[in-house]
């Protein structure tokens, strides 16, 4: 979009252009791309395949380890470590392992807000490192 407005006065004539530029980015609604996703929310690699897998899943331990190509020893680590921040779930009956998305939801706010707590700490602390150099 662009305006113009030309200005007279006596002999001088003025032209000022104002020009405006916009770009739009939309989203495609409703798709996530988990694994790209996931990174900012400092997972690990490892961490990202096993959520992914387990989104509109409900796996058991040995077909997990199938599907991302992690040892089942390994696996429990990290399973044990997203229950802990809440993002998986397991089912003690059919010893399934999944994850219900407003659940992750949550566990994501909260994973967030200890990141900028975390990031504020740590920038408190170089600004005193930086005064008292």
């Amino acid at each position: 979009m662009a305006y113009g407005e030309t200005i007279s006065k006596d002999i001088i004539r003025l032209h000022n252009n104002i020009s405006f530029t916009g770009v739009v980015f939309e989203l495609e609604e409703g798709y996530i791309d988990w694994r790209e996703a996931l990174k900012y929310f400092d997972f690990t690699d490892e961490e990202i395949e096993v959520i992914v897998n387990l989104i509109n899943n409900k796996l058991d331990i040995n077909e997990l380890s199938k599907a991302t190509n992690i040892p089942v020893d390994r696996l429990k680590d990290i399973l044990k470590k997203l229950q802990d921040k809440e993002v998986v779930k397991y089912i003690d009956v059919t010893e399934k392992y999944y994850i219900d998305i407003d659940d992750l939801k949550d566990a994501l706010k909260k994973i967030d807000e200890e990141m900028d707590k975390e990031y504020k700490v740590k920038k408190a602390g170089r600004e005193m490192v930086l005064k008292r150099l």
